[in-house]
């Protein structure tokens, strides 16, 4: 995906007309705390962060909202957020930057110098600490927020890709894009263990936190089709999700019941059931030359806290304290709009 996007033009058209094909209204009411499937949410409504050309924009799923938040990312970007630091970080391909800015755009800042062929990166929340593969060394590196004290976690690595972290459950996930296989680590470097292996391509991945699966875009070989398919943090229950929309997918993220993931030639984020496909919404950036590159949904419950003093035992208060708590349970409610 990253040198499909360096091929592509590295120019954007800043887009001034936003289209929806379907009204989405988040509305919150109390409830208990729900990792079923159910939509839901705690506190604010969520909104989109994506990188585009070589600009990072916010949005909300509504489609309202839209800001430019960085305008010189860089041609080629893999991003990541800290929502308790209410910071975006992310990596500047071409220029070889880590960089920050704060979700609201403000105070951009050089983390660090960063290496060569970087393919992945995530935030570990709970440890404060930046992760990030090496493809072609075949490494995942681990370092604090201010780019200090970087160690390397795992090597001898299969061309590590796309990487994710769940922090409560002390694990690291990535993809292997030549070998085409999915892989599980614990945070601290051992008992590794390959999920699955597929035939086909793996572009892109994505956690969901709370009902504990991963999610990822399989492409065939001839790049004329893409799917996405589910698992459980052990590989097994593989799930195939049929989203009616025939385009090359690439790239995906989470939140609560519904699924977000961009397309190549449409240049558009789609909103569907993640268990289904269905129920979609289509987000449609005009005039727009490059898609969507790096995907994500901002909300707290994306970056669940760890019981204090249990961060090493995988405990997390949306788990443990559900009895307990009064949350803000999301409907997410849809009405059929022609756009704006």
């Amino acid at each position: 995906m990253l040198l499909l996007l360096l091929l592509l033009l590295p120019v954007v058209l800043e887009f001034s007309f936003v289209s929806i094909s379907a009204q989405q209204y988040w509305s919150c009411s109390e409830g208990p705390p729900l990792g079923n499937g159910n939509s839901t949410c705690v506190g604010p409504t969520p909104y989109l962060i994506f990188s585009h050309g070589n600009s990072i924009f916010r949005i909300d799923p509504e489609g309202t909202n839209h800001e430019r938040l960085v305008v010189d990312a860089g041609i080629s970007v893999i991003m990541d957020f800290h929502y308790k630091k209410e910071r975006i970080y992310w990596v500047d391909l071409e220029r070889q930057l880590l960089q920050r800015v704060f979700l609201n755009g403000s105070r951009q800042e050089k983390v660090c110098n960063i290496e060569k062929n970087v393919s992945g990166m995530a935030i570990n929340w709970i440890n404060e600490e930046i992760i990030w593969s090496n493809r072609q060394e075949g490494i995942i590196t681990v370092t604090d927020l201010k780019g200090n004290n970087s160690h390397v976690l795992l090597s001898t690595l299969k061309y590590p890709a796309n990487i994710a972290v769940d922090p409560v459950e002390r694990f690291i996930f990535w993809s292997s894009e030549v070998a085409s296989s999915l892989h599980r680590a614990d945070l601290s470097g051992v008992k590794v263990k390959t999920l699955l292996e597929t035939p086909e391509r793996i572009t892109a991945m994505s956690l969901d936190v709370l009902d504990k699966r991963l999610f990822w875009i399989q492409d065939n070989r001839e790049g004329s089709n893409s799917h996405i398919y589910s698992c459980d943090y052990d590989g097994r229950s593989v799930h195939l999700i049929k989203p009616p929309t025939r385009h090359n997918l690439f790239a995906i993220s989470l939140f609560a019941d519904r699924i977000f993931y961009s397309t190549l030639k449409k240049k558009t984020i789609w909103i569907a059931n993640k268990h289904t496909g269905k129920d979609m919404v289509r987000i449609h950036f005009n005039p727009s030359s490059v898609p969507a590159g790096e995907l994500k949904v901002v909300h707290p419950i994306v970056q669940p806290k760890a019981e204090d003093g249990d961060q090493d035992s995988g405990k997390s208060t949306w788990t443990s304290n559900r009895a307990r708590h009064k949350v803000t349970t999301c409907l997410l409610i849809q009405a059929t709009h022609k756009g704006f």
